[in-house]
């Protein structure tokens, strides 16, 4: 599905194949690998996992251990492949504005970049926040090379499995459950800058729409050239991206009204597509559903306490003073 665009000989750079290649040379893919691992450092890794089978990893043509990514290649190899391959991997870098400016270095002028994403409405990101193109700007103008303490303590207090899996596609909900306790979620966050040790997290979060709204967001205030060529809805736990050049001059052609007609037009879907999740809820759980009219009685009864409360008190304060006018009055007519 990913490569279904993408010929056998055309030179493919898959990023982190890990255990699960989507390109493997294997099947006559003519493609370049780069991992955080040697094959056989990922072999002792994934070794005895239930359902991982170690024989699908590939020999590892480049291992980067962090940095810039684009400098894990050979220089004369920059600007020589035609596409950039990277399935859930978007989601872990730490800048993910500097992972699209490497794409930009390896691939040729007409390269695309193209993406696996995980929706973070069928995965245990499921409580998670959409991520804003603010965050990435911080991200990317700090440089940011290594995940932060907040990241770290948010991924993992707030991750959540639904029975016995991490990530459940459209599967009904059989009881959705926390997966780590706070404390140690605390104790991670304490412990992160003294920790040299890398911890794989997922540092943003998307559904279709605020993918789109981010790329276009990041095109309009020059940071990147990549633009959504185009976008395929979710299966299971995942949709799929291609992007490719030209995105800032498509931008340019824009007036600010259209970008922001755009911008309001994403952002209405993307509040909409995460409202499958309250859907996907209570499908599970039904019984929430009956709680939602007390909640709102709740919070109506709170507002009209509020309002109400300093009107009784000042109608009460003008019946006093209106009654003690009245006896004024009478003693006055007695005197």
């Amino acid at each position: 599905m990913l490569l279904e665009q993408v010929p056998r000989d055309a030179r493919i750079l898959e990023i982190g194949p890990s255990f699960n290649p989507i390109a493997p040379k294997s099947e006559g893919w003519n493609s370049v690998s780069i991992d955080h691992l040697t094959r056989e450092d990922l072999v002792a890794k994934y070794i005895g996992h239930p359902g991982v089978d170690v024989g699908r990893i590939e020999p590892v043509d480049f291992v980067w251990t962090g940095g810039i990514l684009s400098e894990a290649v050979p220089l004369e190899q920059h600007g020589s492949f035609d596409a950039f391959l990277a399935s859930h991997v978007i989601e872990h870098t730490p800048d993910l504005v500097a992972f699209l400016d490497a794409a930009a270095t390896l691939l040729k002028p007409d390269g695309v970049v193209i993406l696996a994403i995980p929706d973070k409405r069928y995965c245990f990101d499921y409580f998670q926040p959409l991520t804003t193109t603010g965050q990435l700007l911080e991200a990317h103008t700090s440089h940011r090379s290594r995940h932060t303490a907040r990241l770290a303590f948010d991924h993992f207090a707030y991750a959540v499995a639904n029975g016995g899996t991490i990530a459940w596609g459209q599967h009904p909900s059989q009881g959705i459950h926390l997966v780590h306790g706070l404390q140690d979620a605390n104790h991670l966050f304490r412990t992160w800058e003294s920790n040299s040790d890398y911890t794989d997290i997922h540092a943003w979060r998307f559904v279709p729409s605020s993918f789109e709204l981010l790329m276009l967001e990041l095109a309009r205030l020059g940071e990147t050239d990549w633009r959504v060529e185009r976008i395929m809805p979710t299966r299971g736990c995942e949709f799929f991206a291609w992007l490719c050049r030209g995105a800032v001059a498509h931008a340019a052609a824009l007036s600010p009204q259209e970008v922001d007609a755009q911008r309001i037009a994403l952002l209405k879907r993307s509040l909409l597509e995460t409202q499958a999740q309250i859907e996907w809820l209570l499908a599970g759980e039904p019984e929430l559903a009956t709680q939602q009219p007390t909640a709102m009685q709740r919070v109506a009864t709170s507002w009209r306490r509020r309002v109400n409360t300093p009107l009784r008190l000042l109608v009460r304060g003008l019946r006093r003073r209106s009654a003690l006018a009245a006896i004024l009055k009478t003693v006055k007519g007695k005197a």
